[in-house]
C-alpha cells in the first residue's frame, strides 16, 4: 500500500493479513461479472494479476513534534518503537478507556533517518471520523510538545496486491522525495506489470478475505479488538506495556475465549438468487423460528433454554456478500452448513471463516451457551 502526496511522498503500507493469497470457498455474483463465481475463484484470479488501487474514503492526520513517540506509544493497540526510526508502517487501533475499539489505523513514519531528531507520523483512518479522532486525540494531547493537522488534501492511498507485490518491500520503493507535483493524488510509480483496478475490487478482496476496516466494520465504542480480528491481523502487540483500554484487551487475551468474530459471510434467498438490497450495518442476525424451536426444545430436562434475540450484527457489504460480527457457536465450519441465520427483508445469512485463520472458530474457547 502507498500513499501519495503532493511532492511524490510515498509511504509503503502492508495489509494487516500476511497470507492474502489463501482463498474461500463461497460464492457471489455481481452485476459486472458474467455469472456467478466462487469467491476462491475470484481471488485465484485476482491474486494472478498486479494490480493497484486508489482508496476513497480515507483521510490523513499528521502528528508531528519530539514526544509524538511517547503520545502514540499510549493511546494505540500497536507497537509504534517497531516505526519509531522508520519502517513500512504498522496496523492500529485507538480505544476508549474500557477496551472498546474507537477507530482502526494505519501509522506511517514520515521520517527515514538515524536519530529523528523530528518525529513525523501520518495516521490513514476512515474519512467519515477525522473530526472525531483529531478531537479523540488534542483531549489527551495536554502540554504534549506535539501538534496534530489534518493532511487528508495532501494524501492519497493505494493497496497493491499480485505475484510481484513482495518484491516490492524494501527492494523497490518509491523516492521519498522528488520533483514538486501540483496536483494531489499523483499515482505510485510501479513496474510495468502493474495494472489499476478499481475501487470495488479492493473492497470485493477484503470483505472475501474477512479483513474489516472502517466505521461500517468497527462499531465505534462499542467494538472489542479480539472479536475484530486484531489478533489476527497484527493490530494489537500483547507484550506492549500501558495504553489507554489495555486492561480488558489482555484480560481476554489470557483468558483464551472468544466468543464472537468479524468473518465474511453470504447474503441469499431460499431461492439463492443474489440478495439485493443488502442488510445497513447494525442490522441484527437472527435464528429463523424453526431454528430457536429446536435450541429450546434441545435444553437439558428442568432447564430452559431461551434462544438469543441475535447471534450477529451486519457490517459492510458489496453484491451478496459482507461482513459480520458472529457468535462462533451459531457458525457453520466444514460440511456442516450451521443453523439458519436471518438478516431483514427475508434475507439468508451464511457465515464462512477465511482459510487463512489459524485454526476453526469452533476451537476458541468451545460452546458458548453461556455467552451474554
Amino acid at each position: 500500500m502507498f500513499l501519495s502526496q503532493q511532492a511524490k511522498l510515498f509511504l509503503p503500507r502492508r495489509w494487516p493479513c500476511t497470507q492474502l493469497h489463501r482463498p474461500n470457498a463461497r460464492q457471489f455474483s455481481s452485476a459486472s461479472l458474467p455469472s456467478t463465481i466462487s469467491g476462491a475463484d475470484y481471488l485465484r484470479v485476482s491474486n494472478g494479476k498486479d494490480q493497484f488501487s486508489a482508496l476513497p474514503g480515507r483521510g490523513f492526520l499528521e502528528i508531528e513534534g519530539p514526544e509524538a513517540v511517547k503520545f502514540l506509544q499510549g493511546l494505540t493497540t500497536n507497537q509504534i518503537s517497531r516505526i519509531e526510526r522508520g519502517g513500512d508502517g504498522i496496523f492500529a487501533a485507538f480505544l476508549t478507556a474500557q477496551g472498546r475499539v474507537l477507530y482502526d489505523v494505519f501509522i506511517y513514519p514520515k521520517n527515514r533517518c538515524e536519530t529523528f531528531p523530528h518525529p513525523c507520523f501520518v495516521v490513514e483512518h476512515d474519512s467519515r471520523l477525522t473530526q472525531d479522532l483529531m478531537t479523540h486525540l488534542k483531549r489527551y494531547k495536554l502540554r504534549a510538545k506535539l501538534n496534530i493537522t489534518n493532511v487528508s488534501s495532501q494524501f492519497q492511498a493505494y493497496q497493491i496486491w499480485g505475484p510481484n507485490t513482495s518484491r516490492l518491500w524494501g527492494s523497490y520503493l518509491p523516492p521519498m522525495a522528488g520533483a514538486a507535483a501540483k496536483e494531489v493524488g499523483v499515482e505510485p510509480s510501479l513496474p510495468s506489470s502493474f495494472s489499476k483496478a478499481n475501487p470495488e475490487s479492493y473492497t470485493l478482496r477484503r470483505i472475501l478475505l474477512g479483513i474489516p476496516e472502517g466505521a461500517d466494520d468497527f462499531s465505534t465504542g462499542t467494538s472489542l479488538p479480539l472479536e475484530s480480528n486484531l489478533d489476527l491481523i497484527n493490530g494489537v502487540d500483547f507484550r506492549k506495556g500501558c495504553y489507554l483500554g489495555q486492561e480488558l484487551t489482555i484480560r481476554t487475551y489470557h483468558t483464551g475465549v472468544t466468543r464472537k468474530r468479524i468473518v465474511p459471510v453470504q447474503f441469499y434467498t431460499k431461492e439463492d438468487t443474489c440478495a439485493h438490497p443488502l442488510p445497513s450495518p447494525q442490522t441484527d442476525v437472527t435464528l429463523d423460528q424453526q431454528q430457536q424451536q429446536e435450541t429450546s426444545n434441545a435444553a437439558k430436562p428442568g432447564r430452559s433454554r431461551r434462544p438469543p434475540s441475535s447471534v450477529g450484527k451486519i457490517c459492510s457489504g458489496l453484491h451478496n456478500v459482507g461482513l459480520a460480527l458472529m457468535r462462533l457457536d451459531y457458525f457453520g465450519t466444514g460440511d456442516h452448513a450451521g443453523p439458519a441465520l436471518l438478516a431483514n427483508n427475508g434475507l439468508l445469512v451464511r457465515p464462512f471463516a477465511p482459510q487463512w485463520w489459524p485454526q476453526p472458530p469452533e476451537a476458541e474457547g468451545g460452546p458458548a451457551a453461556d455467552a451474554q
